[in-house]
């Protein structure tokens, strides 16, 4: 949905931007991509994107990434954080579940310019593994909700089994070479 605010503290909302879609997992593009706003989301069970010239109109919606069956991301997916610009492209990290409900953190890589996918690796960059991913309020969850970029890091705030909420790092240039 939109909203407009002028001081953070009050806000006018504005409604769905996409009103016709059952949609969700929406992230904007820090920057456009060309010369229009670039908006990721999910039309169940896949990502897709679609664009705007004044961030109140989108069209042009398009399949970026589907299901992949038998794997990690056969179940549904989505957005996570808003996509980080890198010297090889956009860098998307996307949660992802296999049909048994296991939810995982895929990276993408995709074309500064036209948004066509450059990678994307066939194994999952982040797993539930402890015991606060493993066992909580939805089991086997690793989500991602942020990423910022600190030094030669990029650190993805995450929740786990949809009860706590975690970091986790890796080194930028190490993880950009690997796609």
């Amino acid at each position: 949905c939109l909203a407009r605010t002028k001081d953070f503290t009050s806000f006018e909302r504005l409604g769905p931007a996409l009103p016709d879609l059952d949609d969700k997992d929406g992230t904007l593009f820090p920057g456009k991509v060309g010369n229009r706003y670039a908006l990721l989301h999910r039309i169940f069970p896949d990502m897709w994107v679609c664009f705007s010239d004044d961030l109140k109109t989108w069209n042009d919606d398009r399949l970026l990434i589907g299901l992949r069956p038998e794997s990690w991301d056969s179940g549904r997916m989505g957005a996570g954080a808003p996509p980080i610009l890198t010297e090889r492209g956009w860098l998307e990290l996307y949660h992802a579940a296999s049909e048994d409900r296991v939810y995982r953190m895929g990276a993408i890589l995709l074309d500064k310019d036209n948004l066509s996918v450059i990678s994307r690796p066939d194994e999952p960059c982040f797993s539930p593994e402890e015991s606060y991913e493993l066992n909580g309020l939805v089991p086997n969850v690793v989500f991602g909700c942020g990423v910022v970029e600190i030094g030669d890091l990029y650190i993805m705030y995450y929740g786990g089994a949809d009860q706590v909420v975690g970091a986790a790092y890796v080194n930028k240039k190490d993880f950009i070479a690997s796609l």
